[in-house]
């Protein structure tokens, strides 16, 4: 389907992006996407993979924060001016909202992305509904979030890791484990300043290898670990190519690296 510069994407040219910054990196498993809490000019996504009470619960292990850095301004564009158009209330626009991204593209697909197609019905808290006609298909698409407590989170995990979408740091013990998370389907994170060893989950603590795989075309392609030795411990994982880059972090992780760090030394 060939586009013109001021034509809106649809079809498969649309699903090709939407799919590639909003869900094939962490296949599904991590569906919550926070607009509005960032700078658009970064042009950076910020997701989580819980909600509600289980978000704002403090030092809750299974709590994934990732950060996607969109580097091509075109795809940012069209991923901007889809979200602002039709899913974004335009009443409260500047609001932070909660995109459900499963269930947003589940719901495009069975379009067959056709934008001309999309029917959403809006109802209270900002919250949009797709397929509201049939309660058996029925599901919410996005919600204003209000919660001081959840918006302080991201903004504060965003801020924190937010370097390493752009630059590194002589504070940060990185290395390239590419080849070894490809090769060892159980491999963990190894910290050998602690002597700590993390389980890894594919497509949380590191991208899908699937969508490295996809990508193995481009040589920029790295996956690395990031250790950050100041103040409280953490470990990242950070996948950068030549028109994306993923950070994704356990937001509470460093308790536990700080905790193992004083059994060492005990």
């Amino acid at each position: 389907m060939t586009e013109t510069q001021n034509e809106e994407l649809r079809g498969n040219a649309l699903e090709a992006i939407l799919r590639k910054y909003l869900i094939d990196h962490a296949a599904r498993k991590i569906n919550y996407l926070y607009w509005n809490v960032t700078d658009a000019k970064d042009m950076t996504l910020s997701f989580v993979n819980l909600i509600g009470k289980e978000l704002n619960r403090i030092n809750n292990s299974d709590l994934v924060y990732r950060a996607v850095r969109v580097k091509n301004p075109a795809d940012w564009k069209v991923i901007s001016d889809f979200i602002n158009k039709y899913i974004i209330d335009p009443d409260d626009s500047r609001a932070a909202h909660v995109i459900r991204v499963d269930y947003l593209i589940s719901y495009l697909k069975s379009i067959k992305y056709d934008t001309t197609q999309i029917v959403l019905s809006r109802g209270s808290f900002g919250t949009i509904y797709c397929n509201d006609h049939d309660p058996t298909k029925r599901k919410p698409v996005c919600t204003v979030d209000n919660d001081i407590q959840s918006l302080y989170l991201v903004d504060r995990l965003y801020t924190k890791y937010r370097k390493m979408l752009y630059s590194d740091s002589a504070e940060w013990d990185t290395k390239d484990i590419t080849e070894e998370y490809m090769t060892d389907p159980k491999f963990k994170f190894v910290v050998d300043d602690l002597k700590v060893i993390i389980p890894t989950i594919d497509a949380i603590d590191v991208v899908a290898r699937k969508f490295i795989t996809e990508r193995k075309a481009d040589t920029s392609c790295k996956l690395e670990q990031i250790y950050m030795k100041n103040g409280l411990s953490t470990v990242a994982s950070r996948f950068s190519c030549s028109d994306i880059i993923v950070v994704s972090v356990r937001a509470y992780i460093q308790v536990f690296l700080r905790k193992y760090s004083k059994k060492r030394n005990s």
